[in-house]
């Protein structure tokens, strides 16, 4: 079976520089599920859980929920 190497989901970061580098995530690994949430605001969430270690995560504008901004 081959893949089309095309991406089917692109998301554009809608932050300025100053909330720091986005995310990169990757649906290569087949445990990882990927979830996001955008709302009305332009607040981006993405939700991770990995099916074989079981750890979750939350990530709000690039940073982990409850990790402190730089310098803060």
């Amino acid at each position: 079976m081959s893949h089309v190497s095309e991406p089917m989901l692109t998301i554009h970061n809608r932050h300025s520089a100053a909330c720091g580098i986005p995310p990169t995530f990757s649906t290569e690994a087949a445990n990882l599920y990927i979830g996001y949430f955008e709302n009305r605001h332009g607040e981006q969430w993405i939700f991770t859980f990995n099916r074989a270690t079981r750890e979750t995560s939350l990530r709000r504008r690039g940073r982990r929920l409850g990790q402190r901004a730089p310098g803060a």
